[in-house]
């Protein structure tokens, strides 16, 4: 199981620290389901060393995914208060989730996104697959009903804070590619 500390601590500014605000977001639609689970953990890393300090909030709720209700089924108030202040935000299948996202979310369509799936390139740092559930497999990261609340975004935080053979996290490969 993944070990994480939530704090209520306010991350300082950028100009103060080398810590940094992101997002990491999990967006998921049940196969023959109109209704899309989000869940968001916002966590702070360390700019210089791409390490993962401190997970700060997280965030799940469910909403409508049909083209004229998106929205609807949640109050999405609490996710948006989150949106606003991470530097880049994260997902594994970022195409998916930035177009459902700012169709809720206007402010984050102008937001960094990065592709954890496709920015780092898993192939040379030896991974068969860039597929989550086998990366989580391959690593050894156990994760009960990983399709349900926040456990894919926690999955995915806690394989982007383990090391590649080369030494540096899979955070810093993320952010380099």
């Amino acid at each position: 199981m993944v070990d994480v500390t939530v704090s209520s601590e306010k991350s300082e500014s950028k100009s103060q620290t080398a810590t940094v605000l992101a997002a990491i977001l999990d967006v998921h639609q049940p196969k023959g389901h109109d209704l899309c689970e989000v869940a968001l953990v916002l966590f702070t890393y360390d700019r210089r060393q791409a390490e993962v300090r401190q997970v700060m909030d997280s965030y799940v709720g469910q909403t409508r995914w049909m083209a004229n209700d998106i929205g609807s089924a949640f109050d999405t108030r609490p996710l948006a208060d989150l949106l606003q202040t991470p530097e880049f935000l994260i997902a594994h299948n970022a195409e998916f989730a930035q177009s459902f996202i700012c169709k809720l979310y206007e402010n984050t369509c102008t937001k960094h996104w990065k592709c954890s799936k496709k920015d780092i390139d898993w192939a040379r740092l030896g991974m068969q697959s860039s597929e989550l559930d086998w990366l989580l497999q391959h690593h050894q990261i156990e994760m009960n009903s990983l399709d349900t609340d926040q456990n894919g975004a926690f999955a995915l935080l806690h394989l982007l804070r383990l090391k590649a053979a080369d030494g540096r996290p899979y955070l810093s490969h993320l952010l380099q590619e």
